[in-house]
């Protein structure tokens, strides 16, 4: 059993101007826990063509990890230094308190090993030891036009020896400028492979027969690597290892430094330079919530799709002007992906990247009523009256259900789902909604959007009685007072979707 119902992707702006850029998936369950905090981006490239690096951390049987503490404390101080919507902040400490709640309950573990590290507050490279060392090697698909981070790396870490892996055509990078930051060391450049494109990031450096690394989200660019978040810089997540194996593929040919050419530098898209930007999205009973990271001189179209592909987008409506937060009915067609779009006084048009849409309930903190009875099958109200064999089926369903749920013990909650055991509320979550998940859980989707939902339906007509029952009578038994409400139901029924994962292009 899952601690919680689906995952959130973050949508944040740091207040400051930098990128948001951390990559972090966990997978936190009742007994078990994945923790990876790496290079890839959720995309197909990310998760699919490109040679990524990863750091994984695996617990078993209620265990901890430090990582896990780490990363409980950047999920708690994460919304003081970024902009985000207030449901993904609240969702967010949730989810630091459950994972100090586990780290709390677990039995000791060794504090030594990889730490996460941020810069929320301090650069990363203010956290990297000073030298001497005897040697740096690191790559990245990203270094700045000046090289400033590179100089500062190794003024910082007076190495001996340098070795940087380039791709000769898909990094970015100024030879020129690295050549000036690398100039009186001893430098190797080791051009690797172009099979596949590497976006994985680490810096490792070695003093005698020991070895360390940074890796995770930071490329050798001074937003990333010289300046905290909130003093201007990217929002960062890493993690810092020692007794590391070596990280630079032993491939490709290695040039000198003066031999290094050409200006590869990936251009930045032309602009004023303010994006609009869609903090978040949230749907609940009341309708769909939309946030923006600062109100716009004219109206802002809001757009869903299920998928996000070019063509599936439907207009809900405009956020007007000056506005950063509106409320829209569900919309007709409900979507896993919105975008806000904006003509501005200018003329310009300017798009906001996807969110994805939030939703309470499915997100919210598992209770322990959720292992608990349900009705085998998905009944569909089609099946129900059309099918003898499914009714019944129905009915001895039904009947185990009901004596299920009548005596069923409740069980004494572990550390990860104690303070849920009684609901599947948690912040942001109305009782409505929750009422409803538990009614999709036991009952089914179909028979819930039957009952409660927004669908209209009309039940099938069941075939003609070979007898009716007398106006006058006033002995009907409940069953028959049912099949006659049934009849006059509305539309035939819809069968719903699973709602399919966006697809975005890759970066």
């Amino acid at each position: 059993m899952c601690a919680w119902r689906a995952a959130t992707i973050c949508t944040a702006s740091p207040a400051a101007g930098g990128a948001f850029h951390p990559k972090v998936v966990l997978l936190l369950g009742e007994h078990a826990c994945r923790l990876a905090v790496g290079s890839g981006n959720p995309t197909l490239s990310g998760w699919g063509a490109n040679d990524e690096l990863w750091t994984v951390v695996e617990t078993e049987d209620g265990a901890s990890h430090p990582l896990l503490a780490d990363l409980a404390h950047w999920l708690e101080k994460l919304p003081d230094v970024v902009g985000m919507a207030r449901w993904t902040a609240d969702h967010l400490r949730e989810l630091a308190k459950l994972l100090c709640e586990r780290h709390t309950h677990a039995s000791a573990c060794q504090g030594s090993g990889p730490r996460l590290v941020h810069n929320l507050h301090r650069s990363l490279l203010d956290q990297l030891p000073s030298g001497p060392v005897d040697e740096v090697r690191a790559y990245v698909p990203f270094i700045d036009p000046e090289a400033r981070a590179l100089r500062a790396l190794v003024d910082r870490m007076s190495p001996g020896k340098v070795t940087l892996g380039l791709q000769p055509r898909w990094s970015s990078y100024d030879a020129e400028t690295v050549q000036n930051a690398l100039d009186g060391r001893a430098v190797r450049i080791r051009l690797l492979e172009e099979t596949r494109m590497r976006h994985g990031k680490f810096i490792e450096w070695r003093t005698g027969e020991r070895r360390h690394a940074l890796t995770g989200s930071p490329n050798l660019t001074r937003a990333a690597l010289c300046e905290s978040t909130e003093g201007g810089g990217n929002c960062e997540l890493a993690v810092l290892s020692a007794d590391t194996l070596p990280l630079l593929p032993e491939e490709g040919p290695s040039t000198a430094l003066a031999d290094l050419k050409g200006r590869t530098l990936r251009p930045h898209p032309a602009g004023d330079g303010r994006a609009l930007v869609l903090l978040g999205a949230k749907t609940d009973s009341e309708g769909l919530h939309v946030l923006l990271a600062c109100g716009e001189p004219a109206p802002v179209l809001i757009s869903t799709s299920p998928e996000g592909a070019p063509g599936s987008w439907t207009e809900v409506g405009p956020i007007p002007p000056g506005r950063t937060e509106f409320s829209f009915p569900t919309p007709d067609v409900p979507g896993a992906a919105v975008r806000a779009t904006c003509v501005r006084p200018d003329g310009s048009s300017v798009e906001s990247s996807v969110v994805f849409v939030y939703s309470p309930v499915q997100c919210a903190r598992r209770s322990i009523h959720d292992s608990g009875p349900r009705l085998r099958y998905d009944y569909t109200a089609q099946a129900l009256f059309t099918d003898e064999h499914a009714a019944r089926r129905f009915e001895a369903d039904l009947l185990r259900l009901r004596e299920f749920a009548a005596d069923r013990s409740v069980s004494r909650p572990s550390p990860a789902t104690e303070g849920a055991a009684h609901a599947v509320v948690t912040s942001d979550v109305d009782r409505w909604d929750a009422y409803l998940a538990d009614c999709r859980r036991m009952l089914g989707l179909p028979l819930t959007e039957l009952a409660l939902g927004s669908v209209q339906m009309d039940l099938p007509q069941a075939p003609a009685p070979g007898w009716t029952v007398s106006a006058v009578t006033s002995t009907a038994t409940a069953g028959e007072d049912e099949d006659d409400a049934a009849e006059a139901e509305g539309e035939d029924p819809v069968e719903a979707e699973a709602p399919r994962v966006p697809s975005v292009p890759p970066d």
